[in-house]
């Protein structure tokens, strides 16, 4: 999702740069675009919540499992 959110973001940009006057229009793609990742996180969390309490097993903070750079 976060790749997805980032992709719509620049598309959206570059798309405002083009036609400034859908400024409107963009501003609620975006705000539509978050609200998609932020309901993927919650989904990520709802699902590693079930994988603990169905197998006792936490999958939670595996980020290098999921390609994703560590902090």
């Amino acid at each position: 999702m976060d790749h997805r959110y980032k992709a719509a973001f620049d598309q959206t940009m570059t798309w405002l740069r083009a036609e400034p006057n859908r400024l409107a229009d963009g501003i609620s793609l975006l705000f539509a675009a978050h609200d998609l990742e932020r309901i993927g996180d919650r989904a990520t969390n709802i699902a590693e919540d079930v994988v603990f309490l169905v197998e006792g097993k936490s999958i939670k903070h595996h980020s290098e499992d999921r390609g994703e750079a560590t902090a």
